[in-house]
């Protein structure tokens, strides 16, 4: 297998590490970029969103053996990689190459783009479209077998990479589906060019359900609809350990990512996260077929 320092930029990268089958290292990746929107060309804003840095960090894990594999880019909250491990696991002990992310996981480990107040769309489709990329071309990883996978409001990366009308288009290389977990969903309005599986949360006060319902529906006529799946008596984190048992958190504690938004309720239940693990590995195992 490759070794992992190679793709790292010095001083930015831990060491591999093996770890259950699995070499962990994180590794930094360049940017496409990507053309202004026209509200920020009529705005004067054209160059926002292409503010340095040219690369961003992420963590790479590729289970021992993997030889043309699929993989899954995960976008998570800044709550940090610890609080997503057992997904990585789960995905790794599947097959799956992962290659996670979030907005603090820039290679200075500062929050990006601290001219805007939130991890916003375009910014994110940027980063996982570079993600795509990376992976692309390795030689482990099957470059037409690549999903993309986030949780909570930075969930609306996945949901708007795919949209026909988004930066998709300005991209060679697609993902070949993606799934939103609690997403912020308006986002996902179609029509998509690939499969989207979205599971909220029925008792979720941070993010409202009622819009993905809502859009979900919208999309039934398209070629692509959209997979919507709600656990009806879930909280927002359900799937979660470190949450822990069901609390009001503060804003700084459910939302480290400084969206402009209140706080809400979190709850963790292992059989709310097992129902959600059969979602997504029954909508890889249908949409990521060679």
């Amino acid at each position: 297998m490759r070794k992992l320092v190679p793709f790292c930029l010095f001083l930015l990268c831990s060491l591999p590490v093996d770890a259950a089958n699995v070499t962990e290292g994180r590794v930094v990746f360049p940017l496409p970029v990507s053309p202004p929107t026209r509200l920020e060309v009529e705005r004067g804003m054209a160059g926002a969103n292409a503010a340095t840095p040219a690369t961003f960090q992420g963590l790479l894990r590729v289970p021992t053996g993997a030889d043309k594999a699929p993989a899954v880019v995960l976008v998570h909250t800044c709550h940090g990689p610890s609080f997503y491990q057992h997904w990585l696991e789960r995905l790794n002990d599947l097959g799956y190459v992962t290659l996670s992310f979030s907005r603090c996981s820039t290679p200075t480990g500062e929050p990006d783009d601290t001219a805007h107040s939130t991890f916003d769309w375009k910014r994110g489709a940027t980063i996982a479209f570079g993600a795509l990329q990376y992976l692309s071309a390795l030689e482990e990883v099957d470059p037409s077998r690549i999903a993309i996978m986030g949780w909570s409001r930075p969930a609306m990366v996945p949901l708007a990479v795919l949209n026909y009308e988004g930066f998709s288009q300005f991209h060679n290389l697609q993902f070949r589906t993606a799934i939103a977990v609690y997403p912020f969903c308006s986002f996902a309005r179609g029509p998509h060019r690939a499969p989207i599986l979205i599971v909220s949360a029925g008792q979720d006060d941070y993010v409202d359900p009622v819009v993905c319902r809502r859009i979900s529906t919208s999309t039934r006529e398209d070629d692509y609809p959209i997979d919507f799946r709600v656990i009806e008596d879930a909280y927002h984190g359900f799937d979660i350990p470190k949450f822990g048992p069901r609390h009001a958190a503060t804003r700084a504690e459910i939302n480290p990512d400084e969206y402009s938004t209140s706080g809400g309720t979190l709850e963790y239940r292992a059989d709310y996260e097992a129902i959600l693990a059969s979602f997504v590995e029954d909508h890889l195992e249908k949409n990521m077929k060679p």
